[in-house]
């Protein structure tokens, strides 16, 4: 998406305080250029056998999750199949610690950003159809993906004056606001070439859509003496953008020794054919000549360009099939991405998991297992941006419900699938800070390029799915 800051810039303000408001308020523009891609890959699992086993499921078959992870796995359904699931919350806490940095005349100070979110994230909608034995096609809605961080830093200072009176001090505020979801819609088929040789295809539409809004608020009282009195100005800049496109998959899977399975996925990165947005900046201020609104800049734009938005993935995994369930390890590589225009700058990454499932009676069956979702690396160059390294883990329990029919008297006619799964990941990593300089003329310079600091990140989340064969 465009820098807002080059192509607008700031207006030819009539008096010195409204500039230096404007000034600062195009910067902030430009530190919260909007992005394309934001945030891990794995935002969360889909599925229900991936919410159970921490998403090591590439080399698993005969489910309706195959259509996301590996579309060979179709191939062995036996019957029609549909997939309902949901991460019904996910509970996410994050602390970003003095990651506002302001130098003031005969002061500094650092504050806090920290994030306390509870999210209701939808996950995933399969159906699956066998057209023969051994061909199975399946369409599919996922949410793989979605970034959410809300928070406020409200702060005073008496400028090196404790004769000063409340009416006098400083006051800043900062809201940053940044909320991206991605929405895929999938048509695949696994095909079966031998009983110990399967392949699958898949086609993935891809909706990306991304908000963002910075708000900086200062009551700055005169500085030097006889220096023109700013009461109040603020500055909020406001992006949004949709992305569409599609990305392409395919995957094998072999049983190359009797229980044992080796899939191999392919995914291509997110091609982008159509996007649009719109960049907002609006400047105030209530002191004296320069009162009300006296700075607004609207930014629209759309069109239809090829581009790489998000990175691809190869996975690769072993399952072990045995007398109590299944086991299984997995190996993801997202691939490296630069795209300058989008602001992305994402390295190859590695990522792990290992899980099971044990199946305690014809009804009950207990999974588990452990991850890593490493961040991509980032320049980390506009506010909020996080690049994070998560290890988690999962537990949950599958419950199988049997029907039998009037005209299909199998005492499993038909299986209802019920799963529950809890997951807990802790992330930490780096984000970039928001450097605020008021100068003695009472310029107002702003930074977001020249310092990172630290956080955390704690994530709880309840997954609930339902699977229905017949």
């Amino acid at each position: 998406m465009p820098d807002l800051e080059a192509r607008h810039p700031a207006p030819a303000i009539g008096t010195p305080r409204a500039a230096r408001l404007a000034a600062l308020a195009f910067a902030l523009a430009a530190a919260l250029a909007p992005r394309a891609f934001a945030g891990n890959s794995d935002g969360s699992f889909i599925g229900n056998d991936a919410a159970l086993a921490a998403g090591a499921v590439v080399a698993r078959d005969g489910t309706g999750d195959a259509a996301w992870h590996d579309p060979a796995g179709l191939a062995t359904l036996a019957r029609d199949r549909v997939d309902v699931s949901a991460t019904v919350f996910a509970l996410r806490a994050q602390t970003l610690d003095n990651i506002i940095h302001s130098q003031l005349p005969d002061d500094s100070f650092a504050s806090d950003l920290d994030s306390n979110e509870l999210l209701v994230i939808p996950s995933t909608l399969i159906a699956t159809y066998r057209f023969c034995d051994g061909v199975t096609g399946a369409i599919g809605f996922f949410t793989p993906h979605q970034d959410y961080l809300s928070s406020s830093s409200l702060v005073t200072s008496d400028l090196g004056d404790p004769g000063r009176d409340a009416a006098n001090l400083y006051q800043q505020r900062v809201d940053l606001l940044i909320d991206e979801v991605d929405y895929q819609v999938t048509a695949a088929v696994g095909w079966e070439i031998e009983p110990t040789l399967r392949v699958g295809f898949g086609l993935y539409g891809t909706y990306t859509s991304l908000e963002e809004r910075l708000v900086i608020a200062v009551a700055l009282p005169p500085l030097p003496p006889g220096l023109p009195e700013l009461a109040f100005g603020s500055a909020t800049i406001e992006t949004s953008g949709d992305s569409y496109g599609f990305e392409l998959g395919g995957g094998v899977q072999w049983d190359f020794s009797p229980g044992w399975t080796l899939g191999v996925a392919i995914r291509s990165p997110d091609m982008s054919l159509y996007r649009k947005g719109r960049s907002a900046v609006l400047v105030t201020s209530d002191a004296g000549e320069a009162a009300g609104e006296f700075g607004t800049t609207v930014n629209e734009f759309s069109d239809f360009a090829f581009d790489l938005v998000a990175p691809g993935r190869i996975s690769v995994g072993v399952q072990d099939r045995t007398s109590w369930g299944w086991a299984a390890a997995q190996i993801d590589i997202d691939t490296a991405l630069s795209q300058a225009d989008f602001g992305i700058d994402r390295d190859t990454v590695v990522n792990g998991r290992v899980g099971f499932a044990y199946r305690y009676s014809d009804t009950w069956t207990l999974g588990g297992g452990v991850y890593t979702d490493i961040g991509a690396g980032s320049d980390r160059n506009q506010i909020g941006d996080r690049s994070v390294d998560y290890y988690g883990l999962t537990a949950g329990l599958e419950r199988a419900t049997y029907f039998s029919l009037r005209d299909d008297p199998r005492p499993d006619a038909i299986t209802m699938r019920t799963v529950v799964a809890l997951r807990y990941a802790y992330g930490t990593g780096q984000a970039s800070a928001l450097d605020i300089t008021v100068a003695d003329d009472g310029n107002i310079d702003l930074d977001t390029a020249s310092t990172n600091i630290d956080l955390s990140v704690h994530e709880v989340a309840l997954y609930i799915g339902a699977g229905l064969d017949y």
